[in-house]
C-alpha cells in the first residue's frame, strides 16, 4: 500500500469508489476510461487524468512541462506510489526499453517495405525510418523542384 492510506480524505470519495486497490499494488481506475486504458476524472468542470488527479492531491503538484508516468506500466493505476513525473521523451523511452513499443514489433513500413537492416536507418530518437521510402521521397522532392531551383540559380 501507498504511504497515503487508501481513501485518504484529501480526495473525494466519488473518487475512491471508482478505485479498486490490487494484491500487487496497484490502485485500479474502474470508470471512465481513454481508448488506451488511461482513466478520466470529473473535476472542476473538466474530465481530468485520474492518475493526475491522485498525484496531485497525494504526492504534491506537478511541475509544468512533465507528464505523470507508470512505473507499473499498468494504465489504470493511480497509485502515487506506482506513479513519477518525466518528459513524454522519458516514458517514450521506458516504453521502448520495457518492450511495450508497439512501433518496434513492425516488421514493415506502411508502404509494406522490410525494416531490414539494410533498409532501415534509425533516427537519434529512436524512431525507424524505411531508408526505401525515404529515397523515393527525396526523388519526389527533387522531381518537383528541379526546375524552380534551377531558374532561381540561374537568376541569382
Amino acid at each position: 500500500m501507498s504511504s497515503v492510506e487508501y481513501g485518504d480524505t484529501r480526495l473525494p470519495e466519488r473518487f475512491w469508489m471508482k478505485v479498486v486497490v490490487q494484491p500487487n499494488g496497484c490502485w485500479l481506475w474502474t470508470k471512465g476510461k481513454n481508448s488506451r486504458g488511461y482513466g478520466n476524472f470529473w473535476k472542476s468542470g473538466t474530465h481530468r487524468p485520474a492518475r493526475r488527479v491522485a498525484y496531485e492531491a497525494l504526492t504534491g503538484p506537478i511541475p509544468a512541462g512533465p507528464d505523470v508516468c507508470h512505473h507499473c506500466d499498468n494504465p489504470p493505476c493511480v497509485n502515487p506510489d506506482h506513479l513519477r513525473t518525466g518528459t513524454r521523451s522519458d516514458n517514450m523511452q521506458d516504453c521502448v526499453e520495457r518492450g511495450r513499443n508497439p512501433q518496434a514489433a513492425k516488421e514493415h513500413c506502411l508502404q509494406g517495405h522490410p525494416y531490414s537492416e539494410e533498409n532501415t536507418y534509425v533516427r537519434p530518437s529512436g524512431a525507424r525510418t524505411c531508408r526505401t521510402c525515404q529515397c523515393e521521397a527525396v526523388k519526389r522532392y527533387q522531381r518537383r523542384n528541379i526546375g524552380t531551383t534551377a531558374v532561381a540559380g540561374g537568376a541569382a
